[in-house]
């Protein structure tokens, strides 16, 4: 596609102030989070298991966001008529 390598290794940030980079604001690396969320939300697998594999304190706070975050994943309320 031509995209310039120095954006592919770019390290993703909001970029809201000097050094911030996502992950340092997740607390846990994308790979991590890839894999747990990827166990959470695809596999439909319990947090106990996960937290047996993964740090619990992470699991938990990934667990909370995915929480927080679900009515982003619900198809839009309508009016029944």
């Amino acid at each position: 596609m031509g995209v310039p390598l120095r954006i592919i290794e770019k390290t993703p940030t909001a970029g809201l102030w000097p050094g911030q980079t996502d992950e340092s604001e997740l607390g846990v690396s994308y790979e991590m989070a890839d894999q747990i969320l990827t166990m959470l939300v695809d596999e439909k697998r319990k947090i106990s298991e996960v937290k047996s594999k993964f740090p619990p304190e992470i699991v938990d706070k990934l667990a909370a966001r995915i929480s927080g975050s679900e009515h982003k994943r619900m198809p839009p309320k309508c009016v029944e008529i």
